[in-house]
């Protein structure tokens, strides 16, 4: 579907792949989206490019900017709901003296956002500048719905520490947001390079003009990358209090344990003292002189309750028992 916005007076015209080759690019805003191969190859010869370089991708991995016949083409990401690689939508745009094309598989919000500003007298970088300002609000609007799941997140792993069933599932999701945001962190980075090479590039703009709008967003990218990256620390410091706390648990578990495997070691080692004499007078030997000898008994009591008495004094007193 083509749609001609006029930026002067802001008037609509759906039109024609035919009628591409008499459309004059002056005043322009030409929004196409969800073309035909017919569409894109007569897009192509009226701007004297490859197809391939104004055809939309809808699973990006990157941005880029390129120069060619006085025109930029600039690859965009527009955030439909949440951050997923089958919910981005790819817009191709190409920027020139007096026009702006955007073209999408999908239509997206940030157009309504161009219509809505446009006034009379629009320049097609105050036409960009709308595009990519709707552009990174739905950025902004993801990232607001990240800052209001952060504390649910260590709130959960907090109350559930023992569950670890759930404690896996809550690290899943952390770990799995920690890599869109790092993702989305690296496509407005790409973003924020190719824009910034517009102000660099030798295009026919009102340079003073372009610059405010370039400088404007530039900027704003620049802050909802900072806020991606404070996000990434904010979720890595809730997975190292997890860690931190699961740690300090075990680590009390395992003193509980030690205490409890040194009283059965010290019971052990006192149980051992009379066995181990008895043990002696259990043995079959034909001579054995002690067994005449009316003392031998009861010398043996008292020498297996001191044996035992003297353990146990050694053991409490190293703390054991």
């Amino acid at each position: 579907m083509l749609t001609a916005v006029n930026l002067a007076d802001n008037s609509e015209l759906g039109i024609t792949s035919k009628d591409l080759k008499f459309l004059k690019l002056s005043d322009l805003w030409l929004k196409v989206i969800d073309p035909t191969d017919e569409e894109l190859k007569s897009l192509a010869r009226k701007l004297d490019v490859s197809v391939n370089l104004i055809r939309p991708i809808e699973i990006p991995t990157f941005s880029a900017f390129h120069l060619t016949n006085n025109m930029a083409i600039l690859y965009l990401s527009a955030i439909r709901g949440q951050f997923e690689l089958n919910c981005i939508s790819k817009v191709a745009v190409v920027l020139g003296k007096g026009f702006m094309i955007t073209i999408s598989v999908q239509s997206i919000s940030a157009y309504d956002n161009v219509k809505n500003s446009l006034h009379k007298g629009n320049t097609e970088i105050a036409a960009f500048d709308n595009l990519v300002y709707g552009i990174t609000s739905s950025y902004m609007s993801y990232l607001e719905s990240i800052e209001e799941k952060l504390p649910h997140f260590e709130s959960l792993l907090m109350a559930n520490m023992s569950d670890g069933k759930k404690v896996e599932e809550v690290m899943t999701e952390v770990f799995d947001l920690k890599t869109r945001l790092s993702t989305l962190s690296r496509l407005m980075w790409y973003e924020r390079s190719a824009i910034s090479s517009l102000k660099r590039s030798e295009l026919p703009f009102d340079e003073k003009a372009a610059n405010i709008y370039i400088d404007g967003v530039v900027s704003e990218l620049a802050k909802h990358i900072e806020t991606v990256h404070t996000q990434i620390a904010r979720l890595s410091d809730v997975v190292y209090e997890y860690e931190t706390k699961a740690t300090r648990m075990l680590n009390v578990r395992i003193e509980k344990l030690t205490e409890v495997m040194k009283k059965l070691t010290a019971i052990t080692v006192i149980l051992t003292i009379p066995l181990m004499i008895s043990g002696h007078f259990g043995m079959n030997f034909k001579v054995m002189p002690e067994l005449d000898n009316p003392l031998a008994y009861p010398l043996t009591l008292a020498v297996s309750v001191i044996a035992v008495v003297v353990a146990a004094l050694v053991f409490r007193k190293k703390g054991w028992i």
